[in-house]
């Protein structure tokens, strides 16, 4: 029997082991190329699939982006690439009716004035960027670099400053009132203060001059007003009960939360004290302009809309069912004043009212699929507005118009995509 000596043992299995390890190696790098091909090439199939489903939305161009981009995506996207600077939508001869502003979350916007021309402000879900929408040429940009953190929720007045909800790191809510300081083509950044713990629900004044809001205690609400600088004017008044929300047409006004059937009531707060406008009305939804009021009652599968125009003291009923939180007033020219009168209603119409709505809405479990009503309380004549026949679902919510009544702007509730709407073609 031939013994083989140790020393040829361990030169043949460390010969095993290096070819083992050269084998594993070169498996690894194999998988990880492959993979990273994969990735490539699903990346290229979804770029072109975005591309063709906006093209099929009517939307015109390149998807309008800032410099430097807001999106977590738009971000990636251009360190990947030699992106330009801002990325603005290819003007055509003619227009799409219907804009996909952008494709990001969105916690809030305004229209804001500049001159004759107008721009829609708003702010980036979860980074509390600022950006603008030039309405006429379609495109997009930046204006702040201050990154907030968890914001959800956003108002901008018609002077261009801003009101910020966000979440602490201890998940309590934070509000912030600023505005850019940007004052050359460079971004600039958010300035401003935080208001006082417990808001749970506070507006502009129409003019953009003053802030109301609710702060809410186990005592109940006290409702205040403020100056955008954060000064507090004064305490309107109070109430021992929870669960307000203010409005601000030509009066401030509170109305308690609504829920499907529970009686709520719409209280004027001008004086100082608390005159009842509508009371104990099932499920009240209430959206104001200047004198003028749309409501809802919400009761089981069922929303009745009641319009209250400025220009008349008689109560409207159109024939389509929604909520008044779907709809917002278009103003028009009132010759012999030389003014702007809220006289029609544009409303977002679901093909039908889902079960347990709006609580059910309100907490993002339901969708509704709406079509776009305009109401004229002059003549109560109904028009259905005709979008690309391609255009998605769409679920809004926020809807807003300018002051000339040319632009719709509102936020789909399945992704909080910003789109705008030319009620004038």
């Amino acid at each position: 029997m031939v013994s083989i000596p140790r020393r040829t043992h361990r030169t043949f299995y460390l010969s095993m082991n290096i070819r083992t390890l050269q084998y594993v190696l070169g498996t690894i790098i194999v998988v990880c190329i492959c993979t990273l091909v994969g990735w490539y090439l699903f990346l290229r199939t979804e770029q072109k699939t975005i591309t063709s489903t906006n093209a099929g939305r009517g939307i015109v161009g390149s998807e309008p982006q800032s410099s430097p981009l807001g999106s977590v995506y738009a971000n990636l996207v251009s360190t990947l690439s030699s992106a330009p600077t801002a990325v603005v939508a290819t003007p055509t001869t003619e227009k799409a009716r219907l804009w996909h502003v952008t494709s990001a979350p969105v916690a809030g916007m305004g229209f804001v004035k500049k001159g004759d021309l107008s721009f829609l402000y708003f702010i980036e879900r979860g980074t509390g960027y600022l950006l603008s929408a030039d309405v006429r040429a379609r495109s997009v940009e930046r204006l702040t670099n201050t990154l907030m953190p968890k914001t959800y929720e956003a108002l901008i007045s018609v002077n261009g400053e801003v009101v910020l909800r966000s979440l602490t790191d201890g998940g309590e809510a934070s509000t912030f009132v600023g505005h850019s300081n940007r004052a050359t083509s460079t971004m600039g950044s958010l300035t401003g203060v935080t208001l006082p713990t417990g808001i749970s629900s506070i507006v502009w004044s129409p003019d953009g001059a003053r802030l109301a809001f609710v702060r809410s205690s186990e005592e109940g609400s006290v409702i205040s007003t403020a100056r955008p600088d954060g000064t507090i004017e004064k305490i309107n008044t109070t109430s021992g009960i929870q669960g307000w929300n203010l409005l601000w047409g030509d009066a401030l006004m509170a109305v308690q939360k609504t829920s499907q059937g529970v009686p709520g009531s719409l209280f004027d707060l001008s004086s100082g004290s608390w005159r009842v406008v509508e009371r104990e009305i099932p499920g009240l939804s209430v959206s104001i302009s200047h004198g003028a009021r749309i409501l809802s009652a919400i009761t089981q599968n069922n929303a009745q809309l009641f319009i209250l125009a400025s220009t008349s003291q008689s109560v409207l009923t159109p024939s389509f069912a929604t909520s008044a939180e779907k709809c917002a007033w278009i103003n028009a020219e009132d010759v012999q004043k030389k003014m702007l009168r809220p006289v029609r209603v544009a409303c977002a119409v679901p093909a039908r009212i889902p079960a347990h709505f709006p609580d059910s809405w309100y907490e993002g479990s339901v969708h509704t699929e709406d079509t776009w009503h305009v109401f004229d309380t002059r003549d109560g004549s109904n028009n259905t507005l005709e979008l690309p026949p391609s255009t998605p679902a769409l679920d809004v919510e926020n809807p807003i118009v300018d002051d000339r009544g040319v632009y719709l702007a509102f936020i789909d509730a399945h992704d909080k995509s910003l789109w705008m709407l030319q009620l004038i073609e």
